[in-house]
C-alpha cells in the first residue's frame, strides 16, 4: 500500500520515521559537541587552570562558552536553510511550506535560547568572574548596553526570536523571503562588532565579512535545507535541487571573491618584503601574567635594502 501523498508529493512521516529522524539529529550534535570538545582539549581553548592573581571565569565557562557559540552557528544556519527552502527553493503555496515554516521556528527558539545562553557566557569569560556571579541583572545589563560586544549579541537574540514568532504568522513566500533577509542579518552581526563602520579603512574588511558570511551560510543552510526536504518526500527534492544548484554556484564564487579581498592588503597598504618579519615574542606568555608581548619587527638583510 502506498503512502498518502499531498498535491507536491510530500508525504507525512510515519512514528519511527520521526524517531529516527530525531535520532539522527541528536546524533549529529552529538558529534558535533564531541569533536569539539577533543579540538579544545588537544588545543587548550578551553583552558580550566586559575593563575594566580589573575580573574578566572572557571571551567564552566570555558567550556560552555565554545559550545554556546557552536550551537548560536547550527541554529542560525538552520533557520536560513529552512526559510531559503520555504522562500527560494519550493514553489508558491507548497503544501510543504507550512510544515517547514514551523521546523524554522523551532530552530529560530533554539537560536534565541543560544543566544541568549551565549551573552552570559561572554560576560563571564569578558569580566573573568564565575558563571554564577555572570548572572548579576545590573553588571550583565551594562555589557550589553555599553558594549559593542554585547549589542551584538543581545540583538541577535532579539532577531532570532523575532524570526521565530514570524515564522508562526508567515502565510505567503514573501514573509518567508523577509524572515530570511532578517535570519541572515541575525548570523551576520557578532561578527561585526570588533569592526568600527566609521572607519574608512575598515569598510571594504566589513563589506567582504558581510558577503562571506551570508554566502557561506546559504550554501551551508541550503544543504541543510536539501536535508530536511529529504524527509518530506522525493518530488520537493526534485523541485529544489536545481534551483539550489544555481545559488550554490553563486554563494560559491562569492565565498572565494570575499575570502581573496580578506588575504589581501587593504588599499594603499604594501604587502611587506617576502623576508621581513613581524614576530610577536611571547605575546600569549605575556597575557597570561599580566605583561604585555614584546613586539619585534626584523629589518630584513641589507641585502635585501640595497636591492630595493
Amino acid at each position: 500500500m502506498s503512502a498518502v501523498t499531498g498535491p507536491d508529493g510530500t508525504r507525512p512521516a510515519s512514528l519511527a520515521e520521526r524517531r529516527r529522524r530525531w535520532l539522527g539529529w541528536a546524533a549529529a550534535a552529538t558529534a558535533g559537541a564531541a569533536v569539539l570538545a577533543a579540538a579544545l582539549a588537544y588545543g587548550g581553548g578551553a583552558s580550566t587552570a586559575a593563575l594566580p592573581g589573575l580573574p578566572h571565569a572557571g571551567a564552566a565557562t570555558g567550556w560552555g562558552l565554545p559550545l554556546a557559540r557552536l550551537l548560536v552557528d547550527l541554529t542560525g544556519i538552520v533557520t536560513v536553510g529552512v526559510l531559503l527552502a520555504v522562500g527560494v527553493l519550493l514553489p508558491p503555496g507548497a503544501d510543504s511550506a507550512v510544515r517547514l515554516l514551523s521546523r524554522a521556528s523551532a530552530a529560530a527558539w533554539l537560536w534565541a535560547l543560544a543566544a541568549v545562553a551565549s551573552i552570559v557566557l561572554t560576560f563571564s569569560d569578558f569580566v573573568g568572574i564565575p558563571l554564577a556571579d555572570s548572572l548579576d541583572g545590573a553588571q550583565l545589563g551594562s555589557f550589553v548596553s555599553q558594549t559593542s560586544q554585547g549589542k551584538a549579541l543581545a540583538l541577535q537574540a532579539v532577531i532570532a526570536a523575532t524570526v521565530a514568532l514570524g515564522a508562526l504568522g508567515v502565510q505567503r513566500r514573501g514573509g518567508a523571503l523577509g524572515l530570511l533577509v532578517l535570519a541572515l542579518t541575525g548570523v551576520v552581526l557578532p561578527g561585526l562588532s570588533g569592526h568600527s563602520g566609521a572607519a574608512s579603512d575598515h569598510m571594504l574588511a566589513v563589506s567582504s565579512l558581510v558577503v562571506h558570511v551570508v554566502a557561506v551560510s546559504l550554501w551551508v543552510g541550503g544543504l541543510i535545507a536539501l536535508a530536511v526536504l529529504g524527509t518530506l518526500g522525493p518530488a520537493s527534492v526534485r523541485v529544489a535541487v536545481p534551483r539550489f544548484s544555481h545559488l550554490a554556484l553563486w554563494c560559491v564564487v562569492a565565498v572565494a571573491a570575499s575570502g581573496v579581498v580578506n588575504a589581501g592588503p587593504a588599499p594603499g597598504q604594501r604587502r611587506p618584503a617576502a623576508r621581513q618579519q613581524l614576530r610577536v615574542a611571547g605575546a600569549g606568555q605575556g597575557r597570561r601574567v599580566g605583561q604585555p608581548g614584546r613586539l619585534r619587527l626584523v629589518a630584513p638583510p641589507a641585502d635585501d635594502a640595497a636591492a630595493r
